[in-house]
């Protein structure tokens, strides 16, 4: 469901720039309220449209292969979420077409292995523990076993 709504808002948001090209600025937003007004309208359990609209709501932010970034989206998303984001923006950049599919599968992997190895090492940070960039920051030296750059 996640997928059918994701880019919902896009026509909402569309405008020019000075060159002509086109943009959805904040579009996610948009997306997120009108798969929850589809999804209450039908009935949908409260659960499944949590999921979907949060699913909706964050299918554009960055998720690198590093293990730091990784273990701040698994505290503030949790594990089952955070796969499904991972495979819904694997389809989305399916979709999208330009870039080879080898490619955004190497990409997939890579940040689907971070996730398990992260989560194989048993070092994780508390769901919704991470509230700043020093909690971020301890949890990575955790994660390293050392002071980093980030320290």
């Amino acid at each position: 469901m996640a997928m059918l709504f994701h880019d919902s808002g896009k026509p909402a948001c569309f405008t020019r720039d000075e060159n002509g090209t086109g943009h959805a600025h904040g579009h996610q937003a948009v997306s997120e309220k009108l798969v929850s007004d589809a999804l209450s309208r039908f009935r949908v359990d409260k659960t499944i449209r949590d999921t979907v609209t949060e699913l909706v709501r964050h299918h554009d932010i960055p998720i690198t292969a590093q293990k730091s970034a990784m273990l701040g989206l698994l505290s503030q998303f949790g594990e089952q979420s955070l796969r499904m984001l991972l495979e819904v923006q694997r389809a989305d950049e399916i979709a999208k077409g330009p870039r080879h599919r080898d490619e955004i599968e190497k990409d997939y992997l890579e940040r689907l292995h971070c996730l398990e190895e992260i989560l194989r090492d048993g070092k994780t940070c508390p769901a919704g523990q991470l509230h700043s960039e020093k909690d971020i920051k301890k949890c990575h030296n955790v994660l390293t076993n050392s002071k980093s750059p980030l320290s």
